[in-house]
Formats: structure tokens, sequence, C-alpha cells
């Protein structure tokens, strides 16, 4: 009888934590994927550093479909926690590299990531948006926007700005894993759909590169 009380209780206590994961189910997610957004507090804090080692692979791979030595003026945008701008001043030791995010946590990670370089006036860092960039015409040789597009507020505003700032020669590098895309912005599963929106912002030529669950776009203005 004391065994059968004792699997009563524990079948009480898995059911009522089954009942309350539930319901807080979705505030939950939804504060992921606020945090994913625009990290802040502890656990933004947190996040930024698991980005550096999660997406570490695929950021290199997303790179070296480009020669980093070909551009002189380099914008990573959306930058994290600093992990991709850190390895494009360490491959082009020519170049200087401006990171944005709209998250102060993000930039608070990225500056101590990347404190060699910002002290050697090679990289530049600062709060702002994608959609509001704070750079004049012609700025930069080559952007770069790593598993960040999907959570863009103004998708369409915020690559029409990178084209803005972009040089005549200029080329915008889009790296991201393709489930994440398919979940965020679904109505761009299909690559041809991007491209068709890339040509609308004003990239005559985008080159699309693909490697397992990951997927780049090179779009040349």
């Amino acid at each position: 009888m004391k065994k059968k009380r004792i699997g009563k209780i524990l079948l009480g206590i898995v059911l009522v934590l089954l009942f309350c994961f539930i319901i807080f189910y979705n505030q939950i997610v939804n504060y992921l994927i606020g945090q994913a957004k625009n990290p802040s507090g502890i656990v933004g804090k947190f996040m930024t550093y698991i980005w550096n080692d999660y997406f570490d692979d695929m950021n290199a791979w997303g790179l070296e479909q480009i020669k980093l030595e070909d551009y002189d003026m380099i914008l990573d945008v959306g930058c994290g926690g600093g992990a991709t701008i850190k390895y494009m001043a360490g491959q082009n030791k020519t170049s200087k590299v401006y990171g944005i995010d709209i998250s102060k946590e993000a930039i608070k990670t990225s500056t101590k990531v990347n404190k060699k370089y910002i002290k050697e006036g090679r990289v530049a860092l600062e709060v702002a948006d994608v959609a509001d960039l704070p750079y004049d015409s012609e700025s930069f040789s080559l952007v770069t926007a790593m598993q960040t597009h999907i959570y863009w507020d103004e998708l369409k505003k915020g690559l029409s700005e990178i084209y803005r700032v972009l040089d005549d020669s200029g080329k915008l590098l889009i790296t991201c894993e393709m489930d994440k895309i398919d979940y965020y912005t679904p109505m761009y599963s299909n690559p041809e759909d991007f491209k068709l929106l890339m040509n609308e912002v004003g990239f005559n030529e985008v080159d699309v590169k693909k490697q397992g669950n990951w997927i780049t776009y090179i779009c040349s203005k």
C-alpha cells in the first residue's frame, strides 16, 4: 500500500509539472525568441557566448566562399558575440572591421572578445539597427550578416540600407541555417524567392551555396 501511495504521489507531481509546462510553453518560447533577436540581461549575456562557439564552423564556412583579403572596409551586421569580427580581423590584417548589433549585451561581449583589435584601431563597434545604419553611403566594400537576417523586424528596409552603404563593387554575404529560415521567414524558404527580394533591393547578382543545413548568399551590386 505504501508503494502504491508513493507511486500516486510521483504521478501527481509529474502531471502537475507537465501541466505547468503546457501552460508556460508559449511564454518560454516567446522569451527565448526575444532573447535571440535582442539578447539582454544574464540570459542574453550567456547566449552571446554560446553563439560564438555554436556558429563558429558555419560562419567560417560562409566566409570561405569569398576572399577576405579583397576587402578593406567591412561591416558585420548583427555581430552578436563578436567571434565573426575577430575571425575577419585575424584573417585580413589590412582591413578595418565595423560591427553593429541592436543588443547592448552583444556589443559588451563583442568588445571583450575584440579588445586587442579595438585597441589597434582595426575594429569599431556600436549599438545600431540595420534598418537605420549610421554610416555614409558607399562606405563599405563588404557587409556580412551571419545568422541574423531572420530576426530583422524590417527585412527589406535592412537590406536596402546595406545596399546603400556598399560601394559600387561591394558584396553582401548572408549566411544562415536553413531550418531557421524555414521557421522565422518561411516565405523565403525557397532560395529563388529570396533572390527575387535581393533583386528588388538592387542587387544584380546573387550566388547561392549550400552545405548540409547551411546556406550562404553572395550578393553583388
